[in-house]
């Protein structure tokens, strides 16, 4: 197993989708407004449209967060450009919300002229985001023959952005792939390999048998069906085992101030400003 920079690199601030409560959800706009507030890392996902094209939207349809209609992958890139990704982001404490009047709505229209509210493709948030760690998040198994995870990796290699880069996926056969292929990539470990490793830290914490480990970091939920799970010797057997562990979706300061006393490496937020904050005044903020 490669060696692992992420235990190091504590505690990274993870702007989600850009910091979805503090601007239009994986805009552009939104990944250079979270770096102003003090992110140190993008947290982005990653869809192919109908021509194959990595661009960067959570959902798998449109409707949530623009003016169109339709899946991403039966749209071409041309027709995603063509959507405002600011049409429901609104000036209340909501991610998206389809039901405000009019002018509750600060960011509605600017996509006509500024390509910073659009849809954007990976490569322009890659741009944005230079200079800070990114995280990225496939969406979609196409199979092998697509070869849309090499798509996808290639905006980083050509970059030199590998050391600064974790990919990741809520599917497993995407993560087997990059592996396969890109041995040198960092990747996460899928929800089922999480839960694996969990398994294992409660089982009277034996290290896992499947030393050494194909990932690099553990991203999991701050809690599991109402019931707070993490705690500092679950991140102290992580870190025995070589794994750093990044937690989702944290937006309260109390519960930052919580996970980074349990010694977590990274928090994925929604809110960046708050979390940038948090950490600067915990004296625990990254610092490359």
């Amino acid at each position: 197993m490669m060696s692992n920079p992420w235990i190091s690199r504590r505690v990274l601030c993870y702007a989600h989708r850009g910091g979805a409560l503090e601007a239009p959800s994986s805009t552009v706009f939104a990944v250079e407004r979270a770096i102003f507030a003090g992110a140190s890392a993008i947290e982005i996902d990653v869809h192919p449209t109908k021509d194959l094209e990595a661009v960067c939207l959570h959902d798998d349809s449109v409707e949530r967060t623009t003016d169109g209609s339709g899946n991403v992958r039966d749209l071409t890139l041309e027709e995603i450009r063509g959507l405002d990704a600011a049409y429901y982001f609104g000036n209340n404490d909501s991610e998206e919300d389809h039901q405000l009047s009019e002018d509750a709505y600060p960011y509605r229209g600017l996509a006509k002229e500024d390509p910073k509210f659009r849809v954007p493709t990976l490569k322009e948030v890659v741009e944005a985001a230079k200079n800070t760690f990114l995280n990225i998040d496939i969406k979609e198994d196409l199979g092998s023959e697509a070869e849309f995870e090499a798509k996808v990796v290639s905006e980083i290699v050509e970059r030199d952005l590998i050391d600064s880069t974790i990919f990741a996926s809520f599917l497993q056969a995407p993560l087997d792939r990059i592996r396969d292929q890109f041995p040198e990539l960092y990747t996460a470990a899928s929800p089922e390999e999480a839960l694996h490793f969990y398994n294992d830290f409660l089982a009277d914490r034996h290290r896992p048998e499947t030393l050494p480990l194909p990932y690099v970091a553990l991203q999991i939920p701050g809690s599991y069906g109402g019931i707070e799970y993490l705690d500092a010797s679950f991140v102290e057997f992580a870190h025995d085992c070589g794994v750093a562990v990044h937690v989702w979706t944290i937006n309260e300061r109390s519960q930052m101030e919580h996970l980074v006393e349990v010694g977590v490496d990274g928090i994925i937020t929604d809110r960046s400003s708050i979390c940038a904050t948090t950490l600067s005044d915990l004296k625990v903020a990254y610092q490359p």
